[in-house]
């Protein structure tokens, strides 16, 4: 009986930590803006099957942009 209740308490603190995580904007921002930097990085990954310069330097200036973002 004392197992399921604590079971059951983990389960409802990690349901609520959850909801808090996802009520919070800053955090939804957050992961929406990673999604479409992910997003982006594939599409340039995908350029460079044709590797170019040009396909190259954006494909630089992507990965410094990601650095700059992440020491934020």
């Amino acid at each position: 009986m004392k197992i399921k209740k604590n079971l059951k308490g983990k389960i409802n603190k990690t349901e609520s930590s959850l909801l808090a995580y996802y009520e919070n904007p800053q955090l939804k921002a957050r992961d929406e803006k990673m999604e479409t930097l992910i997003f982006n990085r594939r599409m340039l990954l995908n350029q460079l099957f044709k590797p170019t310069d040009e396909n190259y330097q954006l494909l630089k200036e992507f990965n410094e942009t990601l650095k700059a973002g992440s020491i934020n």
